[in-house]
């Protein structure tokens, strides 16, 4: 992992392990967008981080629902998220790569990092949404 995000030009991502839960993980905001671009080029990937919930039968023919963590998906709202990953670590607070498309169809990617909760990361997202749309 760590050779790979050199290539994909992230001097500053070290990896410790592949779950991202470990506080040894680290990157910048950079890193992440760079990630995100990277990972949402698989268009599958894009689409599933984007629903509000996947369903998927395991080998045991058990049927499991995932529900997305990304709170702005399951409320209404005027714009469109095209993908998202959220995260939270005790030590990062809540964190999420997002990418939004707006009415006037331009496109953002937008990380947020170190939220005190999910109430501000959300609020801090529309904020933000809010005044790109007034450019």
């Amino acid at each position: 992992m760590n050779e790979r995000a050199g290539i994909l030009g992230m001097p500053s991502a070290y990896f410790v392990d592949p779950t991202g839960l470990k506080v040894e993980n680290t990157g910048t905001v950079a890193d992440v967008s760079i990630l995100a671009r990277y990972a949402w080029r698989n268009s599958l990937l894009k689409k599933l981080s984007s629903l509000k919930e996947v369903r998927v039968v395991s080998s045991g023919n058990r049927l499991h629902k995932i529900k997305n963590t990304n709170r702005l998906l399951h409320e209404p709202k005027n714009f469109l998220i095209t993908a998202s990953k959220t995260g939270y670590l005790e030590e990062a607070g809540y964190n999420v790569a997002m990418q939004v498309k707006l009415k006037n169809n331009h496109e953002y990617l937008l990380v947020l990092m170190n939220a005190p909760s999910l109430e501000e990361r959300a609020a801090d997202t529309l904020k933000i949404v809010n005044w790109l749309e007034s450019l």
